[in-house]
């Protein structure tokens, strides 16, 4: 329905040409994974430390729970047991579920390359864009299929003649199923989790995203009828001093949600 590229008079369209570290806004493509290979929201995952060839990833809080559920460590954005959960199930998983939802920029062969358990959370070799991961959320709104985004749906002649006409094919890539739980998860995120300052008083889901020191921060969401994206970041890659997803960017979505939301009623 609308894009901002950035502000000012640059020609740099962040929206579709800045691939950026998405952090934990990544999680939902583990999850999702899970869910399609027997898991389901319930499922118990040990929250305790791990070291993978020498890599220990940590919690934000530093601190580790026991015994979870996946629901649980979708709503506080768990690092340790997102790892775990990718380790289960392999990381060939989120990446084949997240490029079928339109994600083009992973790297899967050479020396560096995205077939890691870092990506699990985020840490990928380039990143996605805005927009992209905008469409792909959009595929958990709409039960499971995933319908390529497009930019002009028609073009008209003087005399209202279609000359051209965008007809976009969507295809399955969860079940219902999987789609409905993966909501029902990211709903807690907002209503009791990280992404709480995205609340609009009315049926939401969504996910909050931070990269290592600080450089981006995320939330990414949905309603029934409308997926929108919140990016903040730098250029030039410095840090925001602290910003993180359930910050800024989800304050943003909420104002952005509840502003069309009030135009809608007018």
């Amino acid at each position: 329905k609308a894009m901002v590229g950035g502000r000012g008079t640059d020609q740099f369209n962040r929206a579709t040409l800045a691939e950026r570290q998405p952090g934990s806004a990544f999680k939902p493509f583990v999850f999702a994974a899970a869910l399609e290979n027997g898991f389901p929201p319930d499922t118990i995952i040990e929250d305790s430390p791990i070291t993978i060839n020498g890599w220990s990833p940590q919690n934000d809080s530093r601190r580790f729970s026991g015994s979870v559920t996946m629901r649980t460590v979708a709503t506080f954005s768990m690092n340790v047991p997102t790892v775990k959960i990718a380790q289960k199930i392999g990381m060939d998983k989120p990446i084949y579920y997240a490029q079928e939802m339109g994600i083009t920029s992973f790297v899967l062969d050479g020396e560096q390359n995205d077939r890691n358990f870092a990506t699990s959370l985020g840490g990928m070799t380039k990143g996605m864009t805005p927009l992209e991961i905008t469409s792909a959320y959009g595929t958990f709104a709409n039960k499971g299929i995933y319908v390529p985004h497009v930019a002009i749906t028609k073009v008209l002649d003087r005399n209202g003649k279609i000359l051209e006409q965008a007809d976009p094919v969507g295809k399955v890539v969860l079940s219902e199923e999987s789609a409905a739980d993966l909501t029902s998860m990211l709903e807690d995120v907002i209503l009791r989790g990280t992404g709480k300052r995205a609340a609009i008083g009315r049926p939401a889901a969504g996910k909050t995203g931070t990269t290592s020191n600080y450089k981006d921060a995320w939330f990414v969401g949905y309603t029934p009828d409308l997926v929108a994206a919140v990016w903040v970041g730098n250029d030039n890659n410095t840090s925001l001093d602290g910003i993180m997803g359930g910050q800024t960017p989800a304050a943003i979505w909420s104002n952005f949600k509840i502003g069309r939301a009030s135009c809608r009623e007018r």
